[in-house]
């Protein structure tokens, strides 16, 4: 059976480890999420050097795993469950760390703020995203 209220706080949680995870990137170096960027600003800025490309990867490599991974060690806590059970419960987890994402960090942040914190400099025609 599947225990709702664990999948609601194993989903928060794993939204407030993404939503800061990718907050902090950005504010640290915005340049280390240039491929998730519209191209129009990717061809805009320079492509990233390599001390840019092996941060990307030592920081993104172990955040991706805990984002794949937790899900699926907190379902082995239910013990002998059916096949279903076992998909709806990392997945429910992953919807809710989408929305969050959606709502949070798309919206809320990247929309409705302008003051250009994310943007790349020598990217003027894009300003402010």
């Amino acid at each position: 059976m599947l225990n709702f209220s664990q999948i609601f706080i194993e989903g928060m949680l794993l939204s407030a480890f993404f939503c800061f995870g990718v907050l902090g990137m950005l504010a640290y170096n915005p340049r280390l999420l240039l491929n998730d960027y519209p191209q129009s600003i990717r061809l805009s800025v320079p492509p990233k050097s390599s001390k840019e490309t092996k941060l990307t990867r030592a920081i993104g490599i172990p955040f991706a795993a805990v984002l794949l991974i937790a899900p699926f060690i907190s379902t082995l806590h239910y013990g002998e469950i059916a096949f279903i059970h076992a998909f709806l419960h990392p997945f429910l987890v992953f919807a809710i760390v989408s929305l969050v994402d959606l709502i949070v960090v798309d919206w809320l942040i990247f929309l409705l703020h302008h003051t250009g914190f994310f943007s790349y400099s020598g990217n003027k025609r894009n300003e402010g995203l």
